[in-house]
C-alpha cells in the first residue's frame, strides 16, 4: 500500500506556528499597554491592535524577506514611534511605549529563529510593563525613604512615624511619610512633580497646614543630590519644635 505524502509541508506548519506565536506575544504586551493608553490629549497612539500588528510584521519580515526587510521595518516602526512621541501633549510622557512597540517587532522576529526563547522575552515583557507600580513604588519610596531615614538620624531627629494618618480640614484622611510629633515630613518622587500632581499635594499640604500640622516636603531628587542642605534643615526643625537640644552657645 502506498501512502501519499502528507498535503501540508513541515516547514510551512513551523512558519505558521512561529506566526501564531508572534502574534500572542503582540497581544499580551499589547493588552497591557492598552490598560495605560489613557484618553484625551494624554493618550498613546498604541495599543492592543498595533503591538499584534508589529509583532506579526517582525515574524513575517524575519521569514520573507531577511536582513534588509527587518531594517527597513524597524526603521518605520522607530520612526512612527518618535512621530507620536512627538505629538504627545504630555508633561512627562515617557518613552516606554516606544521602546515596548520596538521590543515586540524585534521578539516577533525573533519567533522566525527560537519561537520558544521568543515567548519566554515577550512574558517577561509584559510582566515588567505591569509591574511599573510596584517597580516605580520601590524606588520612589522604599530607596527614598531609607536614604531620607540615614539624613534623619545624621539630623539628630528620633524614628519618626511612618504613613501617619492625619484628618484634613475637610475631613478627609490623609497619610503622612514620616511624623516627628511636632512636624511632619512628605518626601516626593518625580510622579508627584507632574503639574497635577503637584498641584494635588499642594491643595493637600494646604488643608493639613490649616488644621494645624506642620509639614516640611522634600523631593527624592534633593534627597539624593544636596543632603546637607535636608539635614540642616531637618535640624533647625528639630531645633525649633525641641526635638533636638539646642547647641550650647
Amino acid at each position: 500500500m502506498i501512502t501519499r505524502p502528507p498535503t501540508v509541508d513541515a516547514a510551512a506548519a513551523t512558519n505558521q506556528w512561529h506566526l501564531l506565536v508572534a502574534l500572542g506575544i503582540g497581544l499580551l504586551i499589547g493588552l497591557e499597554r492598552e490598560r495605560r493608553k489613557g484618553a484625551g490629549r494624554t493618550r498613546e497612539a498604541a495599543g492592543v491592535r498595533t503591538f499584534a500588528l508589529v509583532a506579526l510584521l517582525g515574524g513575517l519580515a524575519a521569514e520573507l524577506g531577511g536582513v534588509a526587510v527587518l531594517a527597513v521595518c524597524a526603521a518605520f516602526i522607530a520612526a512612527a514611534g518618535l512621530v507620536a512621541y512627538a505629538h504627545r501633549r504630555d508633561d512627562d510622557p515617557g518613552l516606554t511605549t516606544q521602546v515596548a512597540l520596538m521590543t515586540t517587532f524585534l521578539i516577533g522576529a525573533l519567533t522566525a529563529r527560537n519561537v520558544v526563547l521568543a515567548a519566554g522575552v515577550g512574558v517577561v515583557v509584559a510582566v515588567l510593563l505591569a509591574a511599573r507600580t510596584p517597580l516605580h513604588r520601590f524606588v520612589r519610596d522604599s530607596l527614598s525613604e531609607q536614604e531620607f531615614d540615614r539624613l534623619r538620624r545624621r539630623a539628630g531627629l528620633p524614628p519618626p512615624i511612618r504613613q501617619s494618618v492625619r484628618v484634613d480640614a475637610s475631613g478627609r484622611r490623609r497619610y503622612i511619610d514620616a511624623d516627628f510629633g511636632a512636624f511632619s515630613v512628605e518626601i516626593d518622587g518625580g510622579f508627584h512633580l507632574r503639574p497635577l500632581n503637584y498641584w494635588a499635594d499642594a491643595r493637600r499640604q494646604n488643608e493639613l497646614v490649616l488644621g494645624g500640622d506642620r509639614i516640611l516636603r522634600f523631593p527624592s531628587v534633593a534627597i539624593r543630590l544636596e543632603p546637607e542642605v535636608v539635614v540642616a534643615q531637618l535640624r533647625a526643625a528639630g531645633i525649633a519644635f525641641g526635638l533636638i537640644k539646642p547647641p550650647a552657645k
